[in-house]
């Protein structure tokens, strides 16, 4: 019988990583490293055909190692401070020879 009650039942709990994916991104991160320099030799043949396709390439397979940034916006739900009173209170403590310096 389907469920129909909209509510998920069983599975993986939210933003618990797929485990295939998780396989799939090691096998693949092994052969990238044992492909080294064989992927690098490639490049530089890449890059001196044509240098714009080897920036193209570097920056394709930097979206997998960078995050991808994005824009936040900051929202303000206070109101504004216009009257700051600062007290500085005398503690009677000694200041040492280097707060001197910044208290003259």
């Amino acid at each position: 019988m389907a469920n129909t009650t909209g509510q998920k039942f069983g599975g993986r709990e939210k933003g618990t990583p797929n485990k295939d994916t998780k396989d799939i991104r090691k096998v693949y991160s092994k052969l990238l490293e044992d492909n080294e320099s064989k992927l690098q030799s490639l490049f530089n043949q890449v890059a001196e055909k044509n240098p714009q396709k080897a920036i193209e390439l570097i920056l394709k397979m930097s979206e997998f190692v960078l995050p991808k940034l994005r824009s936040t916006e900051l929202i303000q739900d206070t109101a504004p401070i216009n009257n700051l009173k600062i007290e500085i209170i005398d503690t009677l403590t000694p200041l040492a020879s280097s707060e001197l310096k910044i208290v003259e």
